[in-house]
């Protein structure tokens, strides 16, 4: 009998949470249909989770190839190539920000904290995710142009092509790399401040509590 209403009590201390939050979160909800940040998060995450991994993938396969091949062809177009690992690079980069700071938001413990509105954010990570898809297909299409330059027959020497200086390419990744460092920074001191009143209400209550049995 003891346990029976220990367990039930258990049940109604849990359905009691949901009622709870389900409050907390009535304003967010009926103003942008998720429950808070983590939320939005989480649904987002499962919503581009697909497509993040396929870019990224493709991208890490092509820019292995490509790297392989800057420093092992005895003929072709180095300048392209140079783009093309650039370009993969880019899009390997935005899709692990992107598919990161969702699966980290999704564990923040801000389940009641609102914002203003969704459609930016998910403007923002749709522009992120087609810059991500444009960079490996044209990473794609050069690889590809570098093919259709191969001189046919072979030559008799290697003939190896570098028209252009390849440091504007690497300058290309390394600026999406700084780039991303500095979002993650970004969002991690906008956690950081929305989490705030959150400590300083937990402070608070350990304050109290510790008053009491002082």
């Amino acid at each position: 009998m003891h346990h029976m209403l220990k367990s039930h009590l258990e049940n109604v201390k849990v359905e009691l949470a949901e009622v709870i939050h389900k409050y907390r979160t009535a304003a967010c909800y009926q103003e942008s249909g998720y429950r808070g940040v983590t939320d939005w998060a989480e649904k987002s995450s499962a919503k581009y989770g697909d497509l993040c991994d396929s870019i990224g993938t493709a991208s890490v396969f092509g820019a292995g190839i490509t790297y392989s091949t800057i420093f092992s062809a005895p003929r072709g177009n180095l300048s392209l190539m140079c783009w093309s690992f650039a370009l993969f690079d880019v899009g390997f980069i935005i899709t692990t920000l992107v598919r990161t700071i969702l699966k980290w938001a999704s564990r923040l413990p801000l389940l009641e904290k609102q914002f203003a509105t969704t459609r930016y954010w998910d403007l923002v990570i749709d522009t992120a995710l087609i810059i991500a898809f444009g960079s490996a297909s044209v990473a794609f299409f050069l690889l590809n142009l570098t093919i259709f330059q191969l001189a046919f027959p072979e030559p008799a020497q290697d003939t190896v092509q570098l028209d252009t200086p390849p440091a504007p390419s690497a300058i290309l990744s390394i600026s999406v790399l700084a780039g991303s460092i500095f979002t993650v920074i970004v969002v991690l001191i906008l956690s950081s401040w929305a989490d705030g009143p959150r400590r300083r209400r937990r402070h608070d209550a350990a304050t109290v509590e510790w008053d009491r049995y002082a």
